[in-house]
């Protein structure tokens, strides 16, 4: 496996991982400016076992591509869901898991927060367990904690790592 081959996928991987559809209602250029920044990450810092590290990492490089964007849409949950769907397709892509190692967070990956997942995840906890949704934008660190904290226990309960609620979820809530 060569390193050009290794460049080639993750510029794949985030031009796939990062449409329109994903960054709707963005000004001009997030989508390019999303595709640059995860074609250049560094995804070796993601294949760690340390949960503080792997958090840590994942924390800089939202405020990192946060400041990529255009002015007038540098939000910050807006740069976790495009990080997260980004860093679940490298986890599913078999050479990029491989060369960077990325099965050792399994367990630390999040699941990108946008309408579907939390409608899914709204439907499967008690009401009131979750302010009620006004779209991404919106969407503080604090209540994307609770989100991630909750689609945990989903993925306890159901026997599989909390990175594979995405599929699960968008295919189910569509």
């Amino acid at each position: 496996m060569t390193k050009r081959l290794i460049d080639d996928l993750q510029c794949y991987i985030a031009t796939t991982s990062v449409g329109a559809s994903t960054v709707r209602g963005s000004p001009t250029g997030t989508v390019e400016a999303s595709r640059e920044f995860l074609s250049q990450l560094s995804l070796r810092q993601f294949g760690v076992k340390g949960k503080h590290i792997f958090c840590r990492n994942l924390d800089y490089e939202t405020e990192n591509l946060t400041i990529s964007f255009p002015r007038g849409r540098q939000h910050w949950a807006l740069s976790r869901k495009v990080l997260n769907i980004f860093l679940h397709n490298a986890f599913y892509n078999y050479y990029l898991r491989d060369y960077y190692n990325l099965d050792y967070s399994e367990g630390h990956y999040e699941v990108p927060i946008d309408s579907v997942v939390a409608k899914g995840l709204r439907k499967r906890f008690p009401r009131g367990t979750f302010n009620r949704w006004t779209g991404l934008g919106t969407l503080t660190p604090k209540m994307h904690e609770t989100y991630q904290h909750h689609a945990q226990i989903l993925a306890d309960r159901e026997g599989y790592a909390r990175v594979h609620l995405d599929a699960i979820l968008w295919v189910q809530e569509r």
